[in-house]
């Protein structure tokens, strides 16, 4: 994933996946992608079709500081302007109470490439990414009703290890162990 395609990525991000960028709008997706794209801390893969991204991953070393770069803070501001109701979400965030671990963050797949081994091929490349990266685990959340998710993660290595609610919703922190023996299974197939 690269700086260009951070619109379109943004654009699924907004559609798809619902998260406190998400609910802040479109613009804070556009701005997130594109700084966070910035640090080495972050990292992620794009699904192209037809010059047009379908799909994408992205993922922290250290899910800590995602929201350390000055521009993203300052739209999560002027969005508390916008949305002064979603104050208690972004304390929560800003507090610095994530736990330091890699994690995949955001992911999502346009309608018109699921069940197409599209999310596969996505959460395959995250997890070499980490393993480029010398990481040997990383986290995810998936809401608990999203089954599909589920299977898939736990198919590829994932296990639950924390029930929790987020936006009033059930959800579920996962950990995906990466072990030298996954390298072959893990093999990136290059998503552009």
């Amino acid at each position: 994933m690269a700086e260009k395609h951070a619109e379109e990525v943004a654009e699924l991000h907004y559609i798809h996946t619902k998260s406190l960028i998400q609910e802040l709008g479109r613009r804070m997706c556009i701005i997130f992608y594109k700084n966070a794209l910035k640090s080495k801390n972050n990292f992620g893969y794009v699904y192209v079709e037809n010059s047009r991204v379908m799909g994408f991953i992205f993922g922290t070393v250290d899910n800590s500081k995602i929201f350390n770069n000055a521009r993203i803070l300052i739209e999560i501001c002027l969005g508390l302007i916008r949305k002064p109701h979603l104050i208690k979400e972004i304390i929560f965030r800003l507090k610095g109470t994530e736990t330091g671990a890699p994690e995949g963050l955001y992911s999502a797949v346009d309608q018109n490439c699921r069940e197409k081994g599209t999310g596969i091929k996505l959460y395959k490349a995250l997890n070499q990414g980490f393993m480029e990266r010398g990481i040997n685990y990383f986290e995810s959340r998936i809401d608990a009703d999203n089954k599909a998710a589920l299977i898939l993660r736990k198919m590829l290595g994932a296990s639950i290890k924390e029930e929790f609610y987020e936006h009033n919703k059930k959800r579920y922190r996962l950990v995906t162990e990466i072990r030298g023996s996954q390298v072959n299974h893990y093999k990136l197939e290059r998503c552009k």
